[in-house]
């Protein structure tokens, strides 16, 4: 997608904001035609995408070079697609969809396994072997190139993430700040823990990196409950925060 920009912008950074921008719109007219599908009322559909458009952490999003924006529209486009697969054509599309959503961000994946195996129980079973068929088909070459580059199917990095979420500093930091400044505490716990996965060669590397740090996250889960219940249902509320979050920027001597 960046590329596509790029190669249309003349590399121009505002050009390919612009450009990003234009992507996230389209999500828009998903929305309003997924509402529009859903409840049958143009002004529910209206508001949903002024509510869309006008949201401050997407907003937000939309001015910087990241992913959020085309995964938003690829996922409204997901989900239109998935209400209307009564026939095989919008199967189809909701097979392309959801694939280009995956590409995009895999932490969808679980989901669409479940819509998926929704229609198999409903007994729409043609739809669902075409949606499945048609991920198979976008998703083979890149699940085959992630195994061969390090014995992975798809990036193991979920448990930085998850670490970053819930270790000692996670409730102090977030959301004030980007959760991206405690990637030097993450390190350090694998430098002075696991200092022997920094010098592995090994093809699977990366997934053992990953475990450690995925275990790590879900003891100190164990070990803080409350606490972690605590921020998890922080993090809920603050999805409907005026205030873009996080509420402080990062600058070089941030620590």
């Amino acid at each position: 997608f960046l590329a596509l920009a790029r190669a249309i912008t003349g590399d121009h950074y505002i050009g390919v904001l612009t450009f990003q921008a234009a992507a996230a719109g389209l999500g828009c007219i998903y929305v309003a035609q997924l509402t529009q599908t859903l409840s049958q009322n143009k002004t529910a559909a209206c508001l949903a995408a002024f509510f869309y458009s006008f949201y401050p952490y997407f907003i937000g999003q939309t001015a910087m070079i990241i992913e959020v924006t085309l995964f938003m529209t690829l996922l409204a486009a997901s989900a239109y697609y998935y209400v209307k697969v009564a026939d095989m054509k919008s199967a189809f599309f909701c097979g392309v969809a959801f694939s280009l959503t995956l590409l995009t961000r895999t932490m969808v994946f679980p989901a669409f396994l479940a819509a998926v195996a929704a229609l198999f129980f409903e007994r729409r079973w043609k739809q669902g072997i075409l949606i499945g068929a048609v991920m198979a088909l976008f998703l083979t070459p890149y699940f085959w190139r992630n195994y061969h580059i390090d014995g992975s199917i798809v990036p193991p990095r979920s448990g930085w993430n998850l670490l970053q979420g819930n270790c000692p500093y996670s409730e102090k930091t977030i959301p004030k700040y980007n959760p991206d400044l405690l990637d030097a505490y993450v390190s350090k716990v694998l430098q002075e823990e696991r200092p022997d996965l920094l010098t592995d060669e090994g093809l699977d590397v990366a997934k053992k990196t990953d475990r450690f740090y995925t275990a790590k996250a879900l003891e100190f889960m164990r070990t803080h409950p409350w606490k972690t219940l605590r921020l998890k249902i922080k993090n809920v509320f603050y999805l409907f925060h005026p205030h873009i979050v996080p509420f402080n920027s990062m600058g070089k001597n941030t620590r």
